[in-house]
């Protein structure tokens, strides 16, 4: 992984509404990140829904 950013720090504690993390990935990092949409869409449908749309994010930025 290439960066990870946290705004405000993260690490140690749950996440406050609103507080996200920035994670740089590069073309080396494509199986990883594959495997983590595929778990993390089978657990639930809500969770299928946020994939789908992360996916659909991502190629209208291509």
């Amino acid at each position: 992984m290439e960066k990870v950013k946290f705004i405000p720090p993260l690490l140690g504690k749950v996440a406050e509404t609103k507080e996200y993390g920035i994670l740089s990935l590069d073309t080396r990092h494509k199986s990883f990140l594959l495997e983590c949409f595929k778990i993390f869409s089978i657990l639930s449908k809500n969770h299928n829904y946020d994939v789908l749309e992360i996916l659909r994010v991502i190629k209208e930025k291509q």
